[in-house]
């Protein structure tokens, strides 16, 4: 929002609210949906030595599968999220209200919001303007926060891994055959 928008607008808000319980339920079903099994894996990983933090290369690996798979379920967890029935609003779901209240304001509202919907902005650009070491698969952008220490081609050669394949062991295996490929370059 902040990069397609600029700064300084108060387009977002930033922080812990102790006044908004929708929120702050939201947040703790993405963790304990979502985010939790990472957050497990993640620290096993670094327990039992498989993940070292002080070496980019395992960062890098690691990102590379966590956040292909984290994105992934995010988008799942969104659709279902979408269209869950609100009780309060007489059972419509989030996407229904949304558009509901979306098409009046196409034609009425110049504000900032639906000015985007209206403009046809190509994001992926913009965002490789902005960050210009990260790349888009397809449906995520992911920027390596060690791309230094990884060689150069690795991105490209990280894409014949199948990243969200189903596996049992939370992708331990898949990280540990990103990482076999990356320290053999």
């Amino acid at each position: 929002m902040t990069i397609a928008n600029g700064d300084g607008r108060g387009s977002a808000i930033a922080g812990k609210s102790v006044h908004n319980q929708r929120i702050e339920r939201l947040w703790r079903d993405v963790f304990q949906k979502v985010v939790f099994t990472f957050y497990q894996c993640l620290h096993a990983l670094e327990d039992s030595g498989a993940l070292n933090l002080d070496d980019p290369k395992y960062i890098f690996c690691a990102q590379a599968v966590v956040l292909a798979r984290l994105n992934h379920l995010l988008e799942c967890w969104r659709r279902a999220r979408n269209n869950q029935a609100i009780r309060t609003e007489h059972n419509q779901t989030p996407e229904q209200l949304w558009i509901s209240r979306l098409v009046p304001a196409l034609h009425q509202s110049d504000s900032t919001a639906v000015r985007n919907l209206r403009t046809d902005r190509d994001i992926p650009a913009l965002v490789q303007e902005v960050l210009p070491d990260a790349y888009f698969d397809g449906s995520v952008f992911i920027t390596p926060r060690a791309s230094d220490a990884v060689p150069h081609g690795a991105l490209q050669g990280i894409r014949q891994f199948d990243l969200l394949r189903e596996t049992n062991d939370y992708a331990i295996q898949l990280y540990g055959e990103v990482l076999e490929y990356i320290t053999s370059l």
